[in-house]
């Protein structure tokens, strides 16, 4: 069962800032839907991974860090 995520990315500025974090969520879930807004620093998120701080986890070893909505 996936669990859905809302959250924010302040540093996220660029495409490449997108592929990395979309990079990072599918080593954890490689079956993840990733959905990211640059105008707005939003990132969706449909996983299989049920604890929010894992991704946290995840993305703070990469340089970001996720504010959830």
């Amino acid at each position: 069962m996936k669990k859905t995520f809302d959250f924010t990315v302040d540093d996220m500025t660029c495409g490449g800032c997108v592929k990395r974090i979309t990079l990072a969520i599918n080593k954890l879930d490689d079956s993840a839907e990733v959905n990211a807004d640059l105008a707005t620093k939003s990132v969706h998120l449909e996983t299989r991974v049920s604890d929010f701080n894992i991704i946290t986890q995840e993305l703070d070893k990469i340089g970001y860090k996720p504010i959830l909505k």
